[in-house]
């Protein structure tokens, strides 16, 4: 998923509306829970139900949306062992249900979810400049170009993250970046009458 600096405006509304209504819906479980144990009210167990299923159906987006924002989900378990106390990470999200087994508040989920809220909501404008900048788009579609190489060597079962990052990899998408400019600069000099004398300052032609 892309970071949160280069979404445009439509797609950090939907990961706002997304955070949103997970956020609310994962509350309303959590008090619905409470209540029932404190037998404060008559709980609808099949509303809770549905909470719950519709919070697991949406779980792993929800994870990769506050990643993308670059808040962490990683929690640290403590775990007695015969050796001493063993330490082991896991992610928020997927521990969800059982948070008390690794000693953390249902509320750290809330606030994990608001501070990805507020990232989201702090970059609602710089979203929109971005989505109305040509350049942005310009420099989405050239790295769009690039990666293409790349994501064929991925369908052919190679490692594509590996090959991209290679030395070779690197002086390809350089290449497939540079011809395309240098081309596009040849043509508006020779279009303005300036490309004879780039020729001539450097050396080529008679």
């Amino acid at each position: 998923m892309k970071y949160y600096r280069e979404i445009a405006c439509w797609e950090n509304q939907r990961r706002l509306k997304e955070l949103l209504i997970f956020r609310d819906r994962y509350m309303a479980y959590v008090n619905g829970r409470i209540a029932q144990t404190n037998e404060e009210c008559n709980i609808d167990e099949e509303e809770l139900a549905n909470l719950r299923f519709n919070i697991n159906l949406t779980v792993s987006r929800v994870t990769d949306v506050v990643q993308a924002s670059g808040i962490p989900v990683v929690i640290t378990r403590r775990e007695q062992g015969f050796l001493g106390e063993r330490r082991q990470g896991s992610s928020l999200f997927q521990d969800l249900f059982i948070l008390d087994q690794a000693n953390v508040h249902s509320q750290y989920v809330v606030d994990t979810l608001e501070r990805a809220i507020g990232v989201y909501l702090r970059n609602r404008g710089y979203s929109m400049l971005r989505t109305i900048n040509p350049l942005w788009w310009t420099g989405k579609a050239i790295r769009g170009v690039v990666r293409i190489p790349f994501s064929l060597i991925g369908a052919a079962g190679f490692d594509a993250d590996k090959a991209e990052s290679s030395i070779l990899g690197r002086l390809l998408k350089a290449m497939i970046v540079l011809i395309p400019v240098a081309a596009a600069l040849l043509t508006i000099l020779g279009h303005i009458e300036l490309l004879d004398v780039v020729k001539g300052f450097i050396g080529i032609g008679s």
